[in-house]
């Protein structure tokens, strides 16, 4: 529960900037009311307040929404805009991320902060299916980043072999397939989650 509160935090749902703002504008406003009038005219500044606060949540939710593509359009992006669109959906969950790929990745392309977890992140714009290479990759880049928790996003599948290195693996790894592109932050966050309950 109060991961999932912290969550939504992050995320801008429970920003506690509207609500204060119009606290304020309704404490002034009441204030300045005659005082025969001023309880109804409390009780209306409110409910009016309140209204206005769900309205400015809602469209902060639709501005974070996370970006609607297709599997089509991912198809025709190379590398770069590969990695850039799985940043944006970090970031439209309310996540911090940095591109080291100019740095150097050591494995890494991406490195998300999941509820205070950092997250090494491997995208792979392949047309075969992606190897284990990938997944011993992305767990050198983990130890370099000092990362808790690696994930590998490919628009394509993963061979026999990386399954099951990432099974074995000494961090806990997400396979992120075709299949899959669309939950990617949702199975991040649900590896984060287990990963934090084993640690205590």
């Amino acid at each position: 529960m109060a991961s999932r509160l912290k969550h939504l935090i992050e995320a801008g749902l429970l920003s506690p900037i509207p609500w204060l703002v119009l606290a304020i504008a309704a404490a002034t406003a009441a204030r300045a009311w005659p005082d025969h009038r001023r309880d109804s005219g409390l009780a209306f500044l409110l409910t009016l307040a309140f209204f206005l606060g769900w309205l400015i949540l809602y469209l902060e939710r639709i501005k974070r929404a996370r970006p609607r593509v297709g599997l089509a359009e991912i198809d025709a992006m190379d590398g770069f805009a590969f990695e850039r669109w799985a940043i944006a959906m970090f970031q439209a969950d309310g996540h911090r991320c940095r591109n080291i790929r100019d740095r150097g990745d050591f494995g890494v392309d991406v490195v998300a902060v999941v509820q205070g977890v950092p997250v090494g992140v491997q995208t792979k714009r392949y047309e075969g299916h992606v190897g284990n290479a990938a997944v011993q990759q992305v767990l050198a880049g983990c130890d370099y980043y000092g990362c808790h928790v690696a994930a590998v996003v490919t628009q394509s599948y993963f061979t026999p072999a990386a399954v099951a290195q990432a099974a074995r693996a000494r961090y806990p790894v997400v396979l992120v397939d075709r299949d899959h592109l669309g939950r990617m932050v949702d199975l991040v966050r649900r590896e984060v989650d287990r990963s934090r309950s084993l640690l205590g």
